[in-house]
């Protein structure tokens, strides 16, 4: 396995793509991805009320995926 970072985040997306969907591969794309996180809080923000449990899980994928925060 390499020792370089975006190479262990790329191994572990395509993991959690291939875990969660059933993905083979994946493109990958950081503003999609990060788009897709914006995406994903509003779903989850829809009761009017994101949970701390629900951020977490969010932010852990967006982590896995390798979204960086904006700067």
């Amino acid at each position: 396995m390499s020792t370089d970072v975006s190479d262990r985040i790329l191994t572990a997306a395509r993991w959690l793509y291939k875990e969660t969907y059933d993905f083979g591969d994946i493109v990958y794309k950081s503003e999609g991805n990060r788009d897709y996180m914006v995406a994903l809080m509003e779903v989850a923000g829809t009761d009017r009320v994101l949970s701390e449990a629900e951020r977490q899980w969010i932010v852990g994928l967006g982590a896995a995926l390798g979204v960086r925060e904006r700067e």
